[in-house]
């Protein structure tokens, strides 16, 4: 899709293409976009403003293993100098539930290893 090669999307081209969604009927494809989008786009806006924590970063892990964004879950998730048991399960569910089970697995092993430590 020509909107995903998009260097630099702005007002109008999301307009367009949340309006090409819903005028062919996929309303829910179009917010799921525009959910993408803006939850991007607040992570964005933590970074630059140093606003992390753990309950920030819980949420965004969150948020990206529900877009089915496992690589970007991951990089919050390694780069969070503590995790709780939230956030654990947010990235052992998201492996589980999108066919990583190993790695599922992996991570349920160094949670607990963490947690004896």
């Amino acid at each position: 899709m020509v909107f995903d090669k998009m260097a630099e999307r702005n007002v109008f081209s999301w307009t367009a293409m949340i309006n090409g969604y819903s005028k062919l009927g996929f309303d829910d494809e179009a917010l799921r976009r525009a959910d993408f989008e803006l939850g991007r786009q607040t992570h964005w806006r933590i970074l630059k403003a140093n606003l992390r924590n753990l309950i920030v970063d819980s949420a965004v892990v969150y948020f990206y293993t529900q877009c089915g964004e496992l690589s970007k879950a991951f990089s919050v998730f390694h780069g969070m100098a503590e995790k709780d048991l939230v956030c654990w399960t947010a990235m052992i569910t998201a492996c589980s539930q999108q066919g990583h089970g190993e790695e599922a697995l992996s991570l349920f092993s160094r949670m607990l290893r963490k947690s004896l430590q």
